[in-house]
């Protein structure tokens, strides 16, 4: 529901951005990999904002990062993320690499991925990682919905550590050549709890479809 998506308390965000402001043209043959994180790093070291990725596929070639810490974003208490229906990351990273990696060494609540695709060719590592164990650094209420994550060499997905109270909406995760998605406390202690799963596919992955790592159990899946 848009309850769910956008939670009652969460300040809405102070301002969009476009991935096309910073040159990304998402033809399927321009490597996109630069602009594509100059404007990942431009919405969360402001805080507060939605990147939009237009339509296209997006050729990239080296894994793109976000690293929230609190000295360059601070604690995140208003609404930001991705915004990319109709955009698909076309993965031509090699070397088991992760495609898009975020790691939270701050506090950061209502963190949005909404209509994200990735198409993996197998030599990549995970294509989307969601990562918070360090001590006093949490995610919370974060949101993945309608995400398509296939073909990749390693796992679909990965949230580890201290991720709280967070959704998946209508997602699929199929075709890669470990599980579709792993959910797993951090090797440094991160609890991993109260995640709710809705109307996902985890179908035809190499391994498992989800799958519970290091003692996780706080996961429910519906529908």
């Amino acid at each position: 529901t848009a309850a769910a998506f956008v939670p009652a308390s969460a300040s809405v965000p102070s301002r969009r951005l476009s991935a096309r402001q910073f040159g990304a043209a998402g033809d399927g043959a321009t490597d996109d990999t630069a602009p594509l994180q100059r404007a990942l790093d431009a919405t969360f070291l402001q805080g507060g904002t939605i990147l939009d990725i237009p339509p296209g596929d997006y050729r990239v070639t080296r894994p793109l990062r976000v690293v929230f810490s609190r000295d360059t974003t601070g604690n995140l208490a208003r609404q930001c993320g991705i915004q990319a229906r109709g955009a698909r990351l076309v993965s031509e990273i090699t070397g088991g690499q992760d495609v898009l990696h975020l790691v939270s060494n701050a506090t950061v609540r209502f963190l949005v991925l909404d209509g994200l695709a990735i198409l993996g060719r197998g030599r990549e590592g995970r294509g989307l990682v969601l990562e918070c164990d360090r001590h006093g650094a949490y995610l919370y209420n974060v949101c993945l919905r309608d995400i398509v994550v296939e073909g990749c060499g390693g796992d679909g997905g990965l949230m580890i550590g201290n991720v709280f109270e967070s959704q998946i909406f209508n997602s699929y995760f199929r075709d890669n050549h470990g599980s579709g998605f792993v959910f797993s406390h951090g090797p440094n202690g991160g609890i991993l709890s109260a995640i709710h799963v809705f109307g996902c596919v985890f179908g035809q992955n190499r391994e498992q479809g989800a799958s519970l790592a290091r003692g996780c159990y706080d996961v429910s899946f519906n529908g």
